[in-house]
């Protein structure tokens, strides 16, 4: 995923989040959703939020979109992105680097990434990762499963 790694300890969802060099970064939140959308006030509103998809047949497509809130982020312009990685750590979709800057009142900032058309090529812990200036700050898992003959309806496609 490239840069530093930073220092990370699991929450009781199994997401991570990096203190960062120095102790610079305070914390992330990450969530996975199946859509978004963003009213006139600018605020993100997520849809179907998951934290895993079950699917009919591999390899299968889904658009799944990644949200993150990064709080006491250093002052100044960062570079931040959202990755989906495979459970072997190939890196499966990257969001766009954009640019961020911390508000004001609160030193926080949203990252927006939607993937299209995401093509799971495996079952099993996938990972939603927020890199910000090349350092992955936080991580969140999204397991995949394989909907079996008869399960009930869940989410498979």
């Amino acid at each position: 995923m490239g840069g530093a790694t930073a220092t990370t300890a699991p929450n009781e969802e199994g997401a991570t989040t990096g203190l960062g060099s120095g102790g610079q970064w305070g914390s992330a939140s990450l969530l996975v959703a199946e859509s978004f959308s963003i009213d006139a006030w600018q605020r993100v509103h997520l849809h179907d939020v998951c934290d895993g998809i079950v699917v009919r047949a591999l390899p299968a497509r889904r658009r799944l979109c990644a949200c993150a809130k990064v709080w006491a982020l250093p002052p100044g312009k960062h570079q931040a992105r959202l990755l989906l990685v495979e459970p072997d750590g190939g890196l499966l979709a990257a969001g766009t680097p954009s640019a961020v800057q911390p508000d004001r009142d609160r030193s926080s900032c949203t990252v927006l990434t939607a993937f299209s058309a995401v093509q799971f090529r495996s079952a099993g812990r996938h990972e939603v990762a927020l890199e910000v200036d090349g350092q992955t700050v936080a991580t969140i898992p999204l397991e995949v499963a394989v909907q079996a003959d008869g399960e009930g309806p869940g989410s498979a496609v």
